[in-house]
């Protein structure tokens, strides 16, 4: 989206831990499933442009 739309801001709210997280079974993915949620979570990283967090990551 964001290369199509140069001028949107786009703002993540990392409220919850992703990777981190032991509320949503990501204890319980595969390597290759946790690689993916990983990949994810970098592609949010690099392509927003701003990221809010209320907590340590």
């Amino acid at each position: 989206m964001k290369k199509d739309l140069k001028h949107l801001n786009i703002i993540a709210d990392y409220r919850d831990p992703w990777i981190n997280s032991v509320n949503y079974g990501m204890q319980h993915l595969t390597k290759d499933q946790l690689k993916q949620e990983r990949e994810k979570q970098s592609c949010v990283f690099n392509y927003v442009d701003v990221i809010t967090a209320p907590n340590d990551f």
